[in-house]
C-alpha cells in the first residue's frame, strides 16, 4: 500500500511540473508574438541618384574605340577583324531649347583582318575618316536631329551600318533621377548618323539598371548596365546599286558616366546582329555580325575646366612625368 501511495505522489508531482513548463512556454511565445510598434520598424529608403549628359560650348572629347568583329555572310567562313579607332566629339553650340549640337568624326582607323587564306592583313583605309556628322541631343541623350555634311555620297563606317553608338538614351521620360538598383525601360527610334550615309534606322527597347556610384582611381562615376533588343533597316539605292539590309539586334553592356564632366568615361557594348540582305531579284541572303566595342575617354578639353581626363590605368605620359 505504501508503494502505491508513493507512485501516486510521484505521478502527481510530475504532472504539476509538466503543466508548469507548458504554461511558461505559452507565456514566452505569446510575448514574442506581440506586434511590433511603429518605433521598432526600420524603414530603409534606397539612395536616389540624378544623372544626365552635360556639354559646354567649345568642348572637345577624345575617345579611343577598340572593337572585335566576326562577320558571316551566307554561311561562309567568318571574316575576323580587330579595329582601333579614335573619334572626336565637339560641342558646337547649345540652342534655345537647351539641346546640345555636337559634331562627331573618326580621326584615326587601323584594323587587322583575317579571312580564309588571308591572315592578319593590316589596313588603315576607310572612306569614313574625317567625315563630320552632326547630332543634336538633349541632356538625357534623346536624339532631336541628325545630319551629314555630304548627303550625296554613300559611305559606310568600318564597323558596319548598325554598329554600337556612344551616346545612348538614358531615359525617355523627363525626369533624370532613379533609385539605386532600380530598373526602367526605354523605347526609342534612333537614326544612326554615325554609322553610314544614307542613315540607318534602329527601333529598339532598352532595359536599364542603376548600379550606383562607382569610384575609380581618378574619377567618380555612376554605373549602369543595359540590355537592348530591336530591329534595324538600311537602304542604299543608286543607279548601280540597290541593296536593302534588315537586322534583328540583341545587345547589352555597361556605361560609366563621369559625375564631374557628365559624359561617358567608359562604355562597353556587345552586340549580335542577325542580318538579311535583300536584292532586286527578290533573292535574300542571311548574315551575322558579332561586335564587342569598348569606348574609352582618353582626353577632355572643356573651356571652364582645363583638365585632361584620363581613364583609370591610362594616364598620359605628361602626367607621369610630372609625378616624377
Amino acid at each position: 500500500m505504501n508503494k502505491l501511495l508513493k507512485i501516486a505522489i510521484i505521478s502527481f508531482l510530475l504532472t504539476i511540473t509538466i503543466l508548469t513548463n507548458l504554461y511558461g512556454k505559452e507565456t514566452d511565445s505569446t510575448q514574442i508574438a506581440e506586434p511590433e510598434t511603429q518605433e521598432n520598424i526600420e524603414i530603409k529608403i534606397p539612395d536616389t541618384l540624378s544623372f544626365r549628359y552635360k556639354f559646354v560650348q567649345g568642348d572637345s572629347l577624345f575617345y579611343s574605340v577598340f572593337s572585335r568583329d566576326s562577320i558571316i555572310i551566307n554561311y561562309d567562313l567568318p571574316l575576323l577583324r580587330l579595329r582601333e579607332e579614335q573619334i572626336l566629339i565637339t560641342c558646337d553650340s547649345i540652342n534655345k531649347s537647351g539641346n546640345y549640337c555636337l559634331t562627331q568624326k573618326t580621326t584615326y582607323y587601323r584594323a587587322v583582318e583575317s579571312y580564309k587564306e588571308n591572315q592578319n592583313v593590316e589596313t588603315t583605309e576607310t572612306d569614313w575618316l574625317n567625315v563630320p556628322v552632326y547630332i543634336e541631343i538633349d541632356s538625357l541623350g534623346r536624339r532631336i536631329h541628325v545630319s551629314n555634311a555630304d548627303t550625296l555620297t554613300a559611305r559606310l563606317s568600318p564597323g558596319g551600318v548598325f554598329k554600337p553608338i556612344l551616346f545612348i538614351t538614358l531615359l525617355d521620360a523627363n525626369d533624370n533621377y532613379k533609385a539605386d538598383s532600380s530598373t526602367w525601360m526605354n523605347e526609342n527610334r534612333d537614326t544612326l548618323a554615325e554609322n553610314a550615309m544614307p542613315m540607318p534606322i534602329f527601333k529598339n527597347n532598352t532595359l536599364f539598371r542603376m548600379l550606383g556610384k562607382h569610384d575609380t582611381v581618378e574619377h567618380s562615376t555612376i554605373k549602369f548596365s543595359f540590355a537592348r533588343v530591336g530591329q534595324a533597316a538600311y537602304e542604299l539605292l543608286t543607279d548601280d546599286i540597290s541593296l536593302k539590309t534588315s537586322a534583328v539586334i540583341n545587345s547589352g553592356g555597361e556605361l560609366f558616366l563621369d559625375t564631374t564632366l557628365w559624359v561617358p568615361l567608359f562604355f562597353t557594348h556587345a552586340m549580335e546582329q542577325k542580318l538579311t540582305f535583300h536584292y532586286p531579284n527578290s533573292k535574300t541572303q542571311p548574315g551575322w555580325h558579332f561586335i564587342t566595342s569598348d569606348f574609352i575617354l582618353t582626353r577632355a578639353v572643356r573651356p571652364d575646366k582645363p583638365v585632361a581626363a584620363n581613364p583609370p590605368g591610362n594616364q598620359s605620359k605628361s602626367s607621369k612625368k610630372n609625378k616624377k
